[in-house]
């Protein structure tokens, strides 16, 4: 009897133990006591009672790598687990390892093909790792499998819409793919702002406008749709509507760039200057280099009371637009040098390219290059000699004379310098051997 009486104990005891743990961990979770949480749980155990939540204390705490690997513990026991592979498809997503998070999504809809949450994450993902080829590719599959789907046109165009930085041509088919979400769920506020964005980028405004206002006969407080639609009315000059449209959005605490840019557009429409002033004031402070900005600002400012700052705005205009000699300098040495690897275009487009560098640099060696191309590929020893003497007399009056009067090393050195004045020493003296043989000979 004894003996049963231990055994019984034996085993109830650690159930008892393991029960009044659980309790004080639960207890600690509710109590948002997550450091307690992480303690009392040991790591990595592949616990499928407690892991998940060391893991979720982990992520309150943003220790997100940390909460990556409790997660992983439960895949290698369980690799099909969907719920754990959303939870770690969050974490990567939160430390922008999206590559990770979309083989996660990915995994989750393999195994469950039909689950079109699932999908829609993995497509997302893709999309965020700019992965849009694939992105395309998955969108057609699901749209091969439902038509009616507008979720599915919708990612496609936005997959569309990313591969039009490379591949223009996409952003057709980006316009179409939007237009077929939208005769699909005409409400949906992505689709209608994406749909809306693109019919201004296309000068399409009285069709942006009716699919905006389309989507505001049901929701007038979507920012993004608001926006558009805001846009639209002021490239119509439809100045009123989009000051009272604009004006709106600022009492919805927006603070965009466009807001404040547009706004500012349309009262200068009206000719009310100073409330011109004042938001294109608020865009200049946002994109203090955007040259349309500081343009009206300049004149918005001129108009009203501010006349000698619309001066200093329209004098950083002319700045930005107005590249800098040294930023010159550089773009035209990178011209020099590609020409000169390619030479694709003619000597004397080469020749005048290198003289505008020299205008910027004024760097003497160049006077060098220019003579190589006379005397090489236009024969033109005259412009040749002139060059190559200018070079000559540059190097003597910088003190960097390498040769002799024979064209030999003065201290037995080899440098590249030394080569050319070499080669023009050379050049030098065939010049003046050809010149004593044709004066040389007299006529009788």
């Amino acid at each position: 009897m004894k003996k049963t009486i231990t055994f019984l104990l034996l085993i109830l005891l650690p159930m008892c133990i393991y029960s009044q743990s659980e309790a004080e961990i639960r207890s600690s979770v509710k109590a948002c006591d997550y450091e307690s949480v992480i303690s009392q749980i040991l790591p990595e155990n592949g616990d499928t009672l407690f892991t998940p939540l060391r893991a979720q204390a982990l992520e309150a705490m943003n220790r997100f790598p940390e909460a990556t690997k409790e997660w992983n513990s439960l895949l290698d026991k369980d690799s099909t687990r969907v719920d754990v592979l959303m939870e770690l498809a969050k974490c990567y997503k939160t430390t922008n390892r999206y590559h990770q998070a979309m083989l996660c999504y990915r995994k989750a809809t393999g195994l469950f093909p039909e689950n079109k949450f699932f999908r829609q994450q993995y497509i997302r993902s893709l999309l965020v790792a700019e992965e849009y080829s694939e992105a395309c590719d998955e969108c057609l599959q699901w749209i091969g499998n439902d038509s009616a789907s507008a979720t599915a046109y919708q990612l496609l165009g936005m997959a569309y819409e990313g591969l039009g930085t490379e591949y223009p041509d996409s952003l057709d088919d980006a316009y179409w793919a939007y237009q077929d979400a939208y005769s699909r769920d005409s409400l949906d506020r992505q689709t209608v702002a994406r749909l809306a964005a693109m019919l201004n980028d296309f000068q399409q405004y009285d069709d942006a406008v009716e699919v905006t206002e389309n989507y505001r006969l049901t929701d007038t407080t979507d920012i993004d749709v608001n926006r558009q639609n805001a846009k639209a009315y002021c490239m119509l000059k439809e100045y009123d509507k989009s000051i009272s449209r604009h004006e709106a959005l600022k009492k919805m605490k927006d603070k965009a760039f466009t807001t404040s840019y547009y706004l500012g557009i349309s009262y200068f429409g009206k000719k009310d200057y100073w409330e011109a002033h004042d938001n294109l004031l608020a865009a200049y402070k946002k994109r203090p280099f955007d040259i349309n900005v500081l343009y009206h600002l300049a004149k918005a400012s001129v108009k009203g009371s501010w006349k000698e700052d619309g001066l200093e705005y329209i004098k950083e205009a002319i700045e930005v637009t107005t590249p800098s000699d040294s930023v010159m300098a550089r773009l035209y040495e990178v011209l020099v040098e590609c020409e000169q690897n390619v030479r694709k275009n003619s000597p004397y487009e080469r020749i005048e390219n290198i003289k505008k560098l020299y205008g910027l640099n004024k760097d003497y060696s160049l006077f060098y290059n220019i003579g190589y191309i006379y005397e090489k590929e236009t024969k033109d020893e005259a412009n040749a000699l002139h060059y190559y003497k200018k070079y000559m007399d540059a190097v003597t009056k910088n003190d960097n004379l390498l040769v002799d009067s024979d064209g030999n090393s003065k201290d037995g050195a080899y440098s590249h310098e030394t080569y050319k004045q070499s080669r023009i020493i050379d050049f030098f003296k065939k010049m003046r051997e050809k010149e004593f043989f044709e004066k040389g000979i007299q006529k009788k």
